[in-house]
C-alpha cells in the first residue's frame, strides 16, 4: 500500500511513489545513561593490588555507549580504606582501574562508581583477608651461647652457634628450624659467623630467636669484620639482633649465595653498613629488619643501612624495613658496572634521620634511597616513607643513571616522602599517587637527555612547596639545568603533571599508615607523619590485632625500653601519644603481641 508517497518494500527499505527505492535511516546513536562493571572486583589480601576492573558507559538498553569524562570509585564501607588511582579517565566506553588496592580486611567490601549525569553502578561483594602468616613450625634444634659441639642439640643440650651453622656434622637438614635461645654469641674471627647450607624453596633452613628472647650476635672488635654472613641457598635469620662495632670499619650482614633471607631482625651500630646485599645474592630478601646507627667514618664512606645491587631475573626483595640514624645513605643502590642494578622491588620502607652525626661521628646530607649505575631497569618503589627533621635542602629519593645511559621500567607509587626526588635519564617510568615535601625542593627531573617524556605515564601526584619562591631554591626542574618556581611552570616545561596538585607549602593535619607484618601475626609498623603536632594520635589496628588479644606497643627508637601503649584490644582505635625522640611531628611504632617482645 502506497501512503504519502511511499511504498514500503522489505524490512526498513522505502520506495518512493516515483518509483525510487531508498535504505533505512540510520537509528539515532545511542545516549550513554548509566555504568556497569564490566569485570568485578575479586577478593584479595591486605595492600595487594587487586585484579584489574572495567566499568563500561552503557544507554538505557545496556548497550555499550560513547561517554567523555572520568568514572571515580568509592570502598564502602570504609571508603578510606582504598589506594590507587580511584578517578580515571573513559577511553572507547570503559573506564580502567589498574592500581586499586584495599589496606583494611574485612568481608563485604564492594565498590560503587560514578560518573556525572550517569547513573552509578555498585559492584559485588568482595572480601579483603590480611596477610596470611607463614605456616606454625615447631624448634627441631637448639643452640646457645654456652652449648657445644658435642651436645646433642636439644634444648637441654644445646649445640654452639658455629657447629650448627657449619650443619652439625650432618644433622640439621632442609626445612629445619634451629632455636637460638637468649644470650649474645660474640665472634672474634675476622671472618665473622658464616652459614653455607643449602635448603629450597618449600623447605628453607632458618635460625631465628627462640619466642621472646633476645638473642644478639655481637662483633668481636677485630678491623674490618663482618659479623654475619649467609651464604648457601635458602638460608634465612630470623627475629635475631646483630651489633657491629661503630669504633672500627665493620658491617652487620652480608648476603650472599641464593634466595637467603634476613627477616625482622635488628640490626646496629655498624660503622660501614647494616646489610650488604650485592649482586652475588641471586634475589634474596631483607624483610621487616629494623636498622639504625650506622655511622660513616668519613665523609662519603659508609654509613648506609643497605648497600645493593643486582644482576638476576629474579626480583630482590626489600620490604618493611626501618631504617634511621643513619651518617650517610639510607639506602644505598650503586654499581659501575652494566646490568647489575635490576629487578629490585622496594616496598613499605622507613627511612629517616639519614645524613646525620651518629655516634659522634659526623654525617653528610645524603638521600634516604639513592640509586645509581649505567641502565638501571625494573626497579619497582612503592609505599615508602622518608622523613627527616631538618628542613634544609635534603634528598628522600634520588633514581639516575650514569653519563651516557638511561633508566627503564621504574615504577613509582604512593609513596610518602619528606625531601627532594630526583630522576634522572628515564625513558621509561610510571609515576602515580605521590606525595612530596621539599620545603626547598619537591621533585627535580633531570629527565632523559632531550627531556622528552614520552615513554612516562605521570598522575594524581601532590607536591608540597611554596609557589614563587626564590628562583635560587627551584621547588621544580626539567630538565635539571632549568628550575621553575611553580608547578604550572613545570607542568608546561615536562609535558607531565597535569592532573598533580600543590595544595601549599606544607602538609597540614596527620597521616597514619600502618604496615601488617607478613612474617609474625599481630605484628605492624605504625608510621605517623603528625604535621599538627598532636599530643596523641588515634591508629586503627584492626587490620593487625583481633579483640582480646594483648599487645604493646614501642617506639622504633627505644626498641628495648618501656611500652609507649599496651593492654588487651578491644576493636577501638587506639591513642598513641606523640612525646619524644622525632615526635610530635613524627614517630614510627612497632606493635606486637605482648609475649613476643624479646626480654
Amino acid at each position: 500500500m502506497i501512503q504519502h508517497g511511499i511504498a514500503r518494500v522489505g524490512r526498513g527499505w522505502q520506495r518512493l511513489k516515483s518509483g525510487l527505492i531508498i535504505p533505512p535511516l540510520p537509528p539515532p546513536p545511542s545516549v550513554a545513561s548509566k555504568l556497569a562493571f564490566l569485570s568485578q572486583p575479586q577478593s584479595a589480601q591486605i595492600n595487594t593490588t587487586l585484579p584489574v576492573i572495567h566499568v563500561v558507559t552503557q544507554d538505557v538498553n545496556g548497550v555499550t555507549a560513547p561517554y567523555s569524562g572520568t568514572v571515580t570509585v568509592v570502598l564502602s564501607p570504609n571508603p578510606g580504606a582504598l589506594a590507587g588511582t580511584v578517578q580515571v579517565t573513559v577511553v572507547d566506553s570503559i573506564a580502567t582501574f589498574s592500581t586499586l588496592s584495599v589496606t583494611q580486611a574485612a568481608d563485604g567490601y564492594s565498590l560503587t562508581a560514578t560518573a556525572s549525569g550517569l547513573a552509578s553502578a555498585v559492584s559485588a561483594l568482595f572480601n579483603i583477608t590480611a596477610s596470611p602468616p607463614p605456616p606454625t613450625v615447631a624448634f627441631d634444634w637448639f643452640v646457645s651461647p654456652t652449648g657445644t659441639s658435642s651436645n646433642s642439640g636439644t634444648i637441654d643440650s644445646p649445640w654452639s652457634l658455629a657447629h650448627a651453622l657449619a650443619g652439625a656434622n650432618g644433622f640439621i637438614a632442609p626445612g629445619d628450624v634451629i632455636a637460638l635461645r637468649r644470650g649474645s654469641y660474640i665472634v672474634t674471627a675476622q671472618a665473622g659467623f658464616v652459614v653455607s647450607l643449602v635448603g629450597s624453596a618449600a623447605a628453607p633452613i632458618v635460625f631465628r630467636a627462640f619466642t621472646g628472647e633476645r638473642a644478639t650476635l655481637q662483633g668481636g672488635g677485630t678491623l674490618g669484620q663482618t659479623v654475619l654472613h649467609v651464604n648457601g641457598v635458602r638460608c634465612y635469620f630470623q627475629d635475631v639482633e646483630i651489633i657491629g662495632n661503630n669504633r672500627i670499619f665493620s658491617s652487620g650482614a652480608n648476603l650472599k649465595g641464593t634466595e637467603n633471607k634476613l627477616i625482622n631482625c635488628h640490626i646496629h651500630n655498624a660503622m660501614e653498613v647494616g646489610v650488604s646485599a650485592f649482586q652475588d645474592l641471586v634475589g634474596g630478601e631483607i624483610y621487616g629488619c629494623i636498622i639504625h646507627n650506622v655511622p660513616q667514618l668519613e665523609a662519603g664512606a659508609g654509613g648506609y643501612s643497605m648497600y645493593i645491587n643486582h644482576n638476576s631475573g629474579v626480583v630482590k626483595k626489600i620490604l618493611d624495613n626501618v631504617v634511621f640514624n643513619l651518617g650517610g645513605y639510607g639506602t644505598h643502590g650503586y654499581t659501575p658496572t652494566a646490568g647489575d642494578m635490576q629487578n629490585l622491588e622496594m616496598v613499605g620502607n622507613i627511612v629517616f634521620n639519614q645524613g646525620v652525626t651518629v655516634d659522634g661521628f659526623p654525617g653528610e646530607l645524603s638521600a634516604a634511597f639513592l640509586f645509581s649505575a649505567p641502565n638501571p631497569q625494573n626497579i619497582v618503589y612503592t609505599d615508602n616513607y622518608c622523613y627527616h627533621p631538618n628542613d634544609a635542602l635534603t634528598w628522600a629519593l634520588q633514581i639516575s643513571a650514569l653519563e651516557g645511559s638511561t633508566l627503564s621500567g621504574i615504577t613509582l607509587r604512593r609513596n610518602y616522602l619528606h625531601g627532594g626526588s630526583r630522576l634522572s635519564q628515564a625513558t621509561s617510568l610510571i609515576g602515580t599517587d605521590n606525595t612530596f615535601y621539599g620545603p626547598r625542593l619537591v621533585i627535580a627531573q633531570a629527565l632523559n637527555t632531550s627531556g622528552n617524556t614520552a615513554g612516562w605515564t605521570w598522575a594524581n601526584n601532590v607536591h608540597y612547596s611554596v609557589s614563587g619562591a626564590s628562583p635560587n631554591t627551584f621547588p621544580w626542574r626539567h630538565p635539571w639545568a632549568i628550575g621553575h618556581t611553580t608547578l604550572a611552570a613545570w607542568r608546561a616545561a615536562s609535558g607531565i603533571g597535569t592532573t598533580d596538585t600543590n595544595p601549599g607549602a606544607a602538609p597540614t593535619g596527620t597521616q597514619v599508615f600502618v604496615r601488617p607484618n607478613a612474617y609474625e601475626p599481630a605484628r605492624a609498623n605504625i608510621i605517623i607523619f603528625n604535621w599538627a603536632e598532636s599530643a596523641n594520635v588515634s591508629v586503627d589496628l584492626s587490620s593487625v590485632l583481633s579483640i582480646g588479644q594483648n599487645y604493646t606497643i614501642k617506639n622504633v627508637q627505644d626498641y628495648y625500653g618501656g611500652a609507649v601503649v599496651s593492654g588487651t584490644y578491644d576493636g577501638a582505635p587506639v591513642s598513641i601519644p606523640m612525646a619524644g625522640f622525632t615526635g610530635p611531628r613524627f614517630q614510627v611504632f612497632l606493635a606486637r603481641l605482648s609475649s613476643n617482645w624479646e626480654s
